[in-house]
């Protein structure tokens, strides 16, 4: 094994350490409203099957030369490893913004408040779009471009449905605040979507 391969395994290692924490430490309590026990598990799924099948396809004969973007560039894997580590960065900062009011389960606290500050003042939805990185990064890293495409595929997909259905209860929570909020920030990409 070399060094890019280590790499990735270590930035999955704090990678998995991280939403682990998170599925295990930022559960709603209490009286709040949950958007459901589907939209966390949705996740728990996609994310790692897709990275699963992701190395698959990467270390797969009939799929591992087929798929290779080494002509992109000699370090396109270290980028993706960039990549990853920047999600991560980004994906604490938008949960650290948040604080109490960031649950696995999408949970509205009793005191529960738009937060418009820091990356929330630039996008809604910060450490899904930190997780989207990760994502990314890690299809880079795996240099395929079959692995990049499932790591875009259903992990998007999954998170795309986790937003509609959180905006759907924030706008039902908040009305024409959330509204408001929305007509100040895209979901994802700022100036984009």
């Amino acid at each position: 094994m070399g060094t890019l391969t280590y790499l990735i395994i270590a930035l999955c290692v704090v990678w998995t350490i991280s939403e682990v924490f998170y599925a295990l430490r930022k559960h709603s309590k209490g009286s709040s409203h949950s958007t459901g026990w589907l939209n966390p598990l949705l996740m728990y799924v996609a994310v790692p099957s897709s990275g699963a099948l992701a190395v698959v396809l990467k270390v797969a004969p009939a799929t591992g030369a087929l798929g290779k973007v080494m002509i992109l560039s000699p370090s396109i894997g270290y980028i993706g490893c960039a990549l990853i580590a920047f999600g991560l960065v980004f994906r604490w900062v938008a949960v650290a913004t948040l604080g109490e009011f960031f649950t696995v389960d999408g949970a509205f606290m009793p005191d529960h408040r738009i937060i418009d500050k820091g990356l929330y003042g630039v996008v809604r939805h910060p450490s899904y779009l930190g997780a989207l990185l990760m994502d990314v990064g890690f299809g880079l890293a795996l240099e395929n471009w079959l692995s990049l495409v499932v790591m875009l595929l259903f992990p998007a997909m999954a998170q795309l449905y986790r937003i509609s259905v959180e905006e759907k209860a924030l706008l039902g929570h908040f009305g024409s605040a959330y509204r408001d909020y929305m007509r100040r920030t895209k979901k994802l990409i700022p100036g984009i979507f």
